[in-house]
């Protein structure tokens, strides 16, 4: 009786990486032929604060949106919401720029999400009930094996104030950015290339925008997310409101620059999931309706991210496992900003995050009164940076941290668990 309860858990415990690892998506082009994704092939702004609801994008269903000055209001009152936009065409390599404030609460979780058919994905996320933080993420072909992917910086007020976060996404590399007002595009994070354990996690294939908020911390819900949440959702004090204010996708088809038109679509020529694998079909685009139709978001529910299905409980490990970040405070209105290269186009990372030993963090204050940023030097010195005095991708240096060991120790744990199973079945 012992033996067969063992080798049960056992078993369950070498599945439970690969479970997480589930998500869902239309038409996985890994498995299967798939339609082409509709291509956006160009530059599309939806301001949601002066024209409501936006052709670029369709509502998920049982999406109900308020427009108002401070833009798309996505609001939960209970559990079973998350009100979520769907852009109707895709991007392949991009830059895409979201003007937003969070939703506060406990368990309420913001998200900004590209992802592909054959989940590859970029994020960015934040937690209603740490104002302080932004968190970045990216995924390759749906695989949540190693949970050094995620890397969380300090940022004041993010439920409260309303800023720009930035992607931009290349065939080199993905920078995650902030820009306060009209000041600068400030570098948090780069992961290049090679970085992704030599490009073979990272992400590559043509990619849907997905903007929305949902509930980590459900009643029933994983006990590793409700406690990455921040806990269980108290909806005593709901509803809780995020407020998109405009958002604008550039696509670059392809290449590592903007597209002007003239593309189609984008079509999987064969399984691999390599960006070498992805046609760009010239010709003129779909409407946003047909586009909508084509790519199953019509009748999508929420952003589908696969952080939905994540492990939390070994990310939160894992990082507890890391360095905790250098402290700093945020300077008075006259203090001297640190100097820093500034990143063109194609210039090199200053700061690459590696996959494999990711660094962590910058500290973000914004003091009180004030739009500006303190970042620190790698020494964990800080400097503020008034509105417009750093040149545009500002790379902002991060404070190494030591390596991940959770995820390595949790994997030996499960195979001798599992191999234990399999010597007690033989003894039977």
């Amino acid at each position: 009786m012992f033996s067969h309860a063992f080798s049960a858990t056992a078993v369950a415990l070498a599945l439970s990486s690969l479970a997480s690892a589930q998500t869902s998506t239309e038409c996985n082009p890994l498995l299967k032929d798939c339609p082409a994704d509709p291509a956006l092939g160009t530059t599309v702004t939806c301001d949601f604060t002066t024209k409501g609801d936006c052709s670029a994008f369709k509502n998920a269903a049982g999406t109900d949106l308020a427009y108002s000055g401070k833009g798309a209001e996505f609001k939960i009152t209970k559990e079973a919401d998350s009100p979520t936009l769907h852009a109707n065409k895709f991007i392949f390599f991009g830059r895409v720029d979201v003007e937003l404030q969070a939703s506060p609460g406990v368990g309420i979780v913001t998200s900004v999400v590209l992802q592909s058919h054959d989940l590859d994905e970029i994020d960015w996320e934040w937690l209603g009930g740490k104002d302080g933080e932004v968190q970045t993420n990216y995924f390759s072909k749906g695989s949540t094996v190693t949970y050094d992917r995620s890397i969380t910086y300090p940022l004041s007020r993010v439920t409260t104030q309303t800023r720009t976060y930035s992607i931009e996404w290349t065939s080199q590399n993905i920078t995650w950015a902030v820009i306060d007002g009209n000041g600068p595009r400030n570098v948090l994070r780069t992961l290049t290339y090679q970085d992704a354990k030599g490009g073979s996690t990272y992400p590559q294939t043509p990619m849907q925008v997905r903007v929305g908020s949902w509930v980590g911390g459900r009643q029933d819900g994983n006990k590793g997310t409700i406690e990455w949440a921040g806990g269980v959702a108290d909806f005593k004090n709901a509803p809780y409101s995020a407020y998109y204010k405009k958002i604008t996708i550039v696509d670059y088809a392809g290449k590592d620059g903007p597209a002007n038109g003239g593309v189609k679509e984008y079509r999987y020529s064969d399984k691999t999931g390599s960006m070498k694998s992805i046609e760009v079909v010239k010709g003129e685009s779909v409407s946003d309706e047909k586009a909508s139709e084509e790519n199953g978001s019509k009748n999508a529910k929420d952003t589908g991210s696969n952080s939905h299905n994540e492990d939390k409980t070994l990310i939160e490990a894992n990082k507890s496992a890391s360095a905790t970040p250098t402290p700093t405070d945020s300077l008075g209105s006259d203090a001297t900003p640190t100097p820093t290269d500034s990143l063109g186009s194609d210039a090199t990372p200053a700061h690459s995050l590696s996959d494999v030993e990711p660094q962590t963090t910058v500290a973000t204050t914004l003091s009180a009164g004030s739009n500006r940023t303190t970042f620190p030097s790698a020494s964990g010195g800080g400097a503020s940076s008034p509105s417009g005095s750093r040149p545009d991708n500002t790379a902002v240096p991060a404070v190494p941290a030591a390596a991940p060991r959770f995820a390595a120790a949790a994997y030996v744990s499960v195979l001798l668990a599992t191999v234990a199973a399999v010597v007690g079945q033989l003894l039977l």
